[in-house]
């Protein structure tokens, strides 16, 4: 009976191991689909769509300012060409100048930042700028000209794609800040500005917060109510309106 007992126990392992032979390779299955894959093409096609699926709230985030973060390529130091709205200021000594760093850097950093655990990048304001204005230099990327191509000091359209695409090849998301509702002193209105584009002076003292300064710089410019004119409240409110929230 014993013997019996054994032979029964040896046939059930023995087809339990082919079985077990014939089944596909646990490690080559797909957790996600089911179906059964080459170990190979399943790493390599992993990092094009982790980062995808990845929530955000999981991702670990690196703020960058690319003007400050290095310098990849001196050729764009300048911006654009001389002459051009988006030409110059690049001084090295000065806290409040460009600086040089551009997106071909940030590329070449993309394994250094990963190796930090980094699987995000958010860049501060990238769009073509006035390069330099009253009141300082654009590296930070608020006087915004042009909402289609990225300020040259930073490289070029193609640069900025490149980028984006080694980025996801390595598992890490791009975001932008974009900010519509800033641009260059570049926007005049007949009703706040000489006929040459020029604020008049003096400044009138209806504007809030002013009297010796001018408008207030990045904010609705709004009539001071104790200064308003008893007879053209209405007129000077739209003026005012034009002057301020569409201008910013």
């Amino acid at each position: 009976m014993i013997q019996k007992t054994s032979k029964m126990t040896m046939a059930f392992t023995a087809i339990l191991l082919a079985l077990t032979a014939c089944s596909p390779s646990l490690n080559n299955r797909d957790p996600n689909s089911g179906a059964t894959n080459s170990g190979e093409n399943n790493n390599a096609a992993q990092p094009q769509s982790s980062y995808l699926k990845r929530d955000v709230r999981e991702d670990v985030f690196y703020f960058v300012m690319p003007d400050r973060f290095n310098n990849g390529d001196v050729s764009n130091d300048s911006g654009a060409p001389k002459g051009s709205i988006s030409h110059g200021g690049l001084d090295t000594t000065s806290k409040w100048a460009f600086h040089g760093g551009d997106m071909a850097v940030i590329e070449q950093k993309l394994d250094y930042l990963k190796s930090m655990g980094i699987t995000a990048i958010w860049m501060t304001p990238i769009l073509r700028n006035k390069a330099v204005q009253k009141g300082g230099f654009a590296h930070h990327g608020y006087w915004i000209v042009d909402f289609t191509e990225i300020d040259p000091h930073f490289g070029s359209n193609a640069d900025l794609k490149r980028l984006i695409d080694t980025a996801h090849k390595k598992d890490i998301k791009v975001f932008f800040d974009i900010i519509t509702n800033h641009t260059a002193d570049v926007i005049k209105y007949e009703e706040c500005h000489n006929a040459d584009g020029s604020w008049p002076l003096p400044f009138p003292r209806t504007w809030y917060g002013s009297r010796s300064h001018g408008p207030p710089r990045g904010h609705g410019m709004v009539p001071a109510p104790q200064a308003r004119p008893p007879d053209n409240g209405m007129v000077w409110g739209a003026a005012a309106e034009a002057c301020g929230t569409t201008a910013r």
